[in-house]
């Protein structure tokens, strides 16, 4: 997990994320960032069940919302989820992500509003399964 964001990230996708977190308060949301073949990003919220605690994307969505970025020629660049009421940090259920992309966003609240931090789903898979990705050509 880090604080240093990846080199597409941008204020405005924080400030989306963060927009789509309070709206979905008190419970946590899931998304993805994805880009354009202009090199756009954006921000997809998926349909979920979530409580303040947890949240499931419901799949149906998931695969639809990927045919259609694949459909527009883009990428996924990242997955999103909050933790309005949770920790700073991936949960382990979170760990999943690490299926959907190469970048992991969590959006947390604290004290005196949102913080962002960032998780790439080599570390992810590392820890999951002790085998470190390979390295070179």
């Amino acid at each position: 997990m880090s604080i240093s964001p990846p080199a597409w990230w941008t204020e405005a996708l924080g400030a989306t994320c963060i927009r789509a977190a309070e709206e979905a308060l008190p419970n946590e949301m899931c998304g993805f960032i994805w880009t354009d073949p202009r090199g756009v990003q954006q921000f997809t919220k998926l349909r979920a069940v979530a409580t303040p605690t947890s949240v499931q994307a419901v799949p149906q969505d998931v695969v639809a919302r990927m045919y259609e970025v694949d459909r527009q020629d883009g990428r996924i660049l990242a997955s999103v989820h909050t933790h309005p009421l949770g920790p700073s940090w991936f949960s382990q259920r979170d760990q999943s992500l690490a299926l959907v992309a190469t970048w992991h966003v969590l959006v947390y609240r604290q004290v005196d509003g949102w913080a962002v931090r960032f998780g790439r789903s080599e570390a992810v898979r590392e820890r999951r399964t002790g085998v470190k990705p390979p390295t070179g050509p």
